[in-house]
């Protein structure tokens, strides 16, 4: 009790509210800059995200269905996209092989300019009033019909709250000039 009252005694004696501005200005204020930064936004407005299914042929050159995503940019901006990763939840199952980071356990996406294009490019700039592609093979255990289903079921489902049903996509978005961290919850 004698060393908690000392330093009372101290800090009362050299201007206890220096310090706790010392304190603030070296632990709170950096944090909160921090946190801010890490932000991340539900989605961009104008910029429609929209499901469907497809076939295609994955690196090792086997025939899967593939989960297509479409990002049309209705913004009236330019629209730098980079750093697209997809979680899918149990609901829906990724192919084995598709190019996973084992570190956060995401499935890295990579984007088509235009259709019949692979999807190699891991950034890409949307112009006003274009679209690029990006897919996720599904496994091989769902055939192209019970894919086909299940991506209709993911269409008639409205995302609501903060939890994902099917998936989580993150991509990092250059919209002009302001950077947005997107997650879109689906």
């Amino acid at each position: 009790m004698t060393g908690a009252m000392q330093i009372f005694n101290f800090l009362k004696q050299n201007d206890l509210p220096n310090w706790i501005a010392a304190a603030f200005t070296i632990i709170v204020w950096p944090l909160a800059i921090f946190l801010w930064n890490r932000r991340s936004v539900g989605s961009i407005r104008n910029l429609d995200i929209i499901i469907s299914p497809a076939k295609g042929t994955i690196q090792t050159g086997e025939s899967t269905p593939y989960l297509i995503i479409e990002l049309h940019n209705k913004t009236g901006q330019v629209i730098h996209l980079t750093n697209a990763v997809i979680n899918p939840t149990k609901n829906l199952k990724a192919n084995d092989d598709a190019e996973k980071d084992l570190a956060t356990g995401s499935y890295t996406l990579k984007f088509s300019k235009g259709s019949g294009d692979a999807f190699a490019r891991l950034r890409v700039t949307i112009e006003t009033g274009s679209r690029v592609t990006t897919g996720l093979p599904l496994s091989t255990a769902y055939s192209q019909e019970e894919a086909n289903r299940q991506i209709n079921l993911m269409r008639s489902h409205r995302p609501f709250g903060l939890r994902s049903k099917y998936f989580v996509m993150k991509y990092d978005a250059l919209v002009g000039r302001e950077l947005k961290r997107v997650k879109f919850n689906f």
